[in-house]
């Protein structure tokens, strides 16, 4: 929690219009007004497919987007060019308003925010959620950390919206993968624990009193021991499938403790020793599937900060880990945040199959 003020206050999680004289626009709001774009414009095709389709899922789909433009702000308008300087993905569709792919039906009546009338596709449009996610995250390498952190947050929560759409709708179109770590090797050496790492961000160097880059990953490591271990009470309270999932998860926090401890001794970062124990939720006893799932929202907001005092090879894991993270606290809640990681600045606004009973 004191990671995620402070890069509110240090970074900013909402990047603002340059202001009144200033340059032309950099390329942190460049990036910001295409995503917002992109978003607008799923949402506008979300709405017509809900209107004309019925079904919870859409109508939160398009919620959950329309949520996500106003987390980044105004977007252009969508008659207006993209900036500049950032390019769309090589397969991302045109945007609502324009023509749809041939077979797609145009609902009776339906019309986009804008009133021209809409032709799109449930198969398409969530294929495009695929794809924008996709575009969020390579994107989120690039620029400044509080847009970093929001765009790698908004992505992971697409793509994972994007497969559940796909379950619970059955539709047929083949989902492009998600956005994955490229893989990269260390560069860091030091003569004894805690010296400063070469491969790690300038950030590890900020003022005493402001989170670093060491603090992130050594926070992302301690949220990891800590899920483990709720992971590791709740298991013997839960029964049957709910019971298996459960343990399919702890597995991988118990992988991921191990990869991100690997990390931190590449770069030379002193971490603090494992306890014994930690304290456990109240709720545990009562309703350890309601933990788990809080739990879950809690590790991705450490992997959250991890992105956005980052960079580089770094800040590609945290992405690649945060997207993970989204789709365990979707099997866990039952819905994907609107931003995952970023607490109650996005409040969950999609909704898909109920959780697993505890």
């Amino acid at each position: 929690m004191l990671l995620a003020a402070a890069l509110v206050v240090g970074t900013g999680t909402i990047v603002t219009k340059p202001g009144a004289g200033s340059g032309p626009q950099d390329t942190t709001e460049q990036a910001r007004l295409q995503a917002a774009a992109q978003l607008q414009s799923l949402a506008g095709d979300f709405e017509v497919l809900a209107a004309a389709r019925g079904g919870d899922i859409l109508a939160d789909t398009a919620a959950l987007l329309a949520s996500q433009t106003r987390l980044l702000g105004p977007a252009p308008d969508q008659a207006t060019p993209a900036p500049s300087g950032i390019s769309a993905p090589s397969d991302a569709s045109t945007p609502s308003g324009a023509s749809a792919p041939s077979g797609a039906s145009t609902p009776s009546g339906a019309a986009t925010p804008g009133g021209a009338a809409a032709s799109v596709g449930l198969g398409e449009s969530t294929r495009r959620l695929a794809v924008v996610s996709r575009s969020l995250l390579s994107t989120a390498q690039d620029v400044e950390p509080g847009l970093a952190r929001l765009l790698a947050s908004i992505g992971a929560a697409d793509y994972t919206q994007a497969a559940l759409l796909q379950r619970e709708t059955g539709t047929p179109a083949e989902l492009p993968k998600p956005w994955q770590y490229p893989g990269g090797s260390w560069a860091a050496s030091c003569t004894e624990p805690g010296d400063p790492p070469s491969g790690a961000s300038s950030e590890s160097a900020a003022p005493t009193g402001r989170p670093t880059t060491r603090d992130a990953l050594a926070g992302v490591v301690v949220s990891e021991r800590k899920l483990a271990y709720v992971y590791e009470a709740a298991l013997p309270r839960l029964t049957g499938t709910a019971r298996e999932e459960a343990r399919k998860r702890y597995l991988q926090h118990r992988a991921l403790i191990e990869a991100w401890t690997g990390v931190s001794r590449s770069l030379c970062v002193q971490l603090p020793p494992a306890e014994a124990a930690y304290e456990l939720p109240a709720r545990l006893a009562t309703a350890p599937g309601q933990v788990l799932a809080e739990a879950e929202t809690g590790a991705a907001a450490s992997l959250a900060d991890l992105v956005a005092l980052s960079a580089g090879d770094l800040r590609a894991r945290a992405c690649a880990d945060l997207l993970g993270a989204v789709g365990r606290i979707a099997d866990t809640a039952g819905n994907v945040p609107a931003a995952p990681g970023l607490g109650s600045a996005a409040e969950p606004a999609a909704t898909g199959p109920a959780p697993a009973a505890s």
